[in-house]
């Protein structure tokens, strides 16, 4: 597996000892342009199967270049950014033109292509109509840990997990249900799991710590990286999973992506590896396969009627429900649908696959 220092910790945490033994760690240095050599390097010498890029964020022309050198390793990208990906903007400056040509012939040297949601694999067909065969691998699993609450409604915790971003999540959300919960006798507890970004994310960590109060606390992290453990342990023991999007996301000279449909969130398959309920508002895209495990609300009073009517009785009712509908992600189901979709690729060489974080 070719990943990061960082993100090597994260999952050895997640892995048992016997599934960290069974994987080759090989570490990269994040947006060094020698990554593509040593993947290339790998592959050559242990006569890699199956070269699966789980995450390409830059040197898309090395990369693209990589899997053209590649020619007995079969390739699959996922495709994380629908638009961004297959229709790149070329702009004026080298970086621009360079990205511009990577993504070109990187859609063209893989053999096949993954999303994270199968709307934007519907999406990808019927806009892009890729020539390369494409699959819906989910981004995790349920883990079968999670059960029922069993203590009271005291306070209910909600978490909200990944980087704070005022890009992707609408944080005005969270400012309103405060403004407007000094007026309700339950307590609750919204955890930010995560570090902030820029200037503009430290600022709206700090507001929502001045707007706690002891009926609405706000928990938040100011290290820029939180470990694997405490994120587990938070959202293990959270009531809820809260998505507060912001319907479009687009990066510099890109395209717009909507969340849901042409762009994934890590809260979703958060949701779903913990089997929590999902809180989502109306106007994010829901996918179809997330839509039995999500409550969608209309607006910040909405979500706070939801909460302040909810009884015990409800709540227990929920998470029950939540952990059976997120079942349907249990890995001897991904591992299913992986197989089916590598068996639909061109004969292999061997049986070794690699993976790029």
């Amino acid at each position: 597996m070719f990943v990061s220092a960082e993100v090597a910790a994260s999952l050895h945490a997640m892995l048992s000892e016997g599934e960290i033994q069974r994987i080759d760690w090989i570490i990269l240095k994040r947006g060094k342009m020698r990554n593509t050599t040593i993947i290339y390097q790998y592959c050559r010498k242990r006569k890699v199967n199956v070269l699966w890029l789980g995450t390409v964020a830059y040197h898309y022309l090395l990369f693209g270049t990589l899997c053209c050198l590649l020619r007995k390793t079969k390739t699959i990208l996922t495709i994380h950014d629908a638009n961004s990906f297959f229709e790149p903007k070329p702009g004026l400056q080298l970086r621009s033109s360079l990205n511009f040509m990577g993504k070109r012939l990187l859609a063209k040297s893989v053999n096949g292509f993954s999303t994270l949601l199968t709307s934007t694999k519907t999406y990808i067909e019927n806009k892009y109509k890729p020539r390369r065969p494409i699959s819906c691998i989910p981004g995790s699993f349920f883990n079968g840990m999670s059960g029922p609450r069993e203590k009271d409604m005291s306070p209910l915790v909600i978490v909200i997990p990944g980087s704070v971003d005022t890009k992707r999540r609408d944080f005005a959300q969270l400012f309103e249900m405060s403004k407007q919960w000094h007026s309700q006798n339950k307590k609750l507890e919204i955890i930010l799991l995560g570090g902030a970004r820029d200037t503009a994310s430290r600022s709206v960590l700090e507001q929502l710590k001045k707007m706690s109060t002891p009926a609405l606390t706000f928990i938040t992290y100011q290290e820029a990286h939180i470990s694997q453990e405490e994120y587990d342990r938070q959202l293990e023991r959270c009531d809820f999973v809260y998505a507060p999007l912001q319907k479009t996301f687009a990066e510099e000279s890109a395209l717009p992506e909507q969340y849901g449909y042409t762009k994934s969130s890590g809260c979703f398959f958060d949701a779903v590896r913990f089997g929590k309920p999902l809180l989502l508002p109306a106007a994010i895209f829901l996918p179809d396969e997330l839509a039995p495990q999500t409550i969608v609300h209309s607006s910040p009073e909405d979500l706070i009627h939801f909460i302040t009517h909810l009884t015990s009785e409800d709540l227990h009712r929920i998470h029950r429900e939540a952990i059976d509908k997120a079942k349907r992600f249990a890995l001897e189901n991904i591992a299913r649908q992986l197989d089916d979709f590598l068996t639909a690729l061109p004969k292999r060489v061997n049986s070794t696959p690699a993976v790029p974080g």
